[in-house]
């Protein structure tokens, strides 16, 4: 969580990863979190505004902060499947699936919406 910090959308962490070197305190900010998760609590993570920028969509900081997360069966709640659209994503990454593997999984159904949108595109 990033929310409650003047970089909300470019850190996470939580409490209980004291493994990570960033660190970050979210706070109540009337306007726009007012009571955000972990408030007033230390948390540890990764500083995403530092990080090298990579094209395409990148798994590898959920699946690290997964493995490092102590309480694994509390690590997903049920957005991230709103977010992902099944559930299968947090099923992949409980099982131990690679960034890779994971992507790999979703080649046959990107195939077969590229071949249906061919109709649809003008240019």
């Amino acid at each position: 969580m990033g929310r409650g910090t003047e970089k909300p959308f470019q850190q996470i962490g939580h409490p209980t990863l004291n493994d990570f070197e960033h660190t970050f305190t979210p706070v109540s900010m009337p306007g726009s979190s007012v009571h955000p998760p972990f408030e007033d609590q230390k948390c540890y993570g990764i500083d995403l505004g530092i990080k090298d920028f990579e094209e395409g969509i990148s798994l590898k900081y959920l699946i690290e902060l997964f493995s490092a997360f102590p309480e694994k069966d509390k690590y997903f709640n049920n957005f991230l499947t709103k977010l992902a659209g099944t559930e299968s994503l947090r099923h992949q990454i409980e099982a131990g699936f690679s960034e890779e593997e994971i992507k790999m999984s979703w080649q046959a159904g990107l195939e077969e919406y590229k071949e249906m949108r061919e109709k649809y595109l003008m240019y």
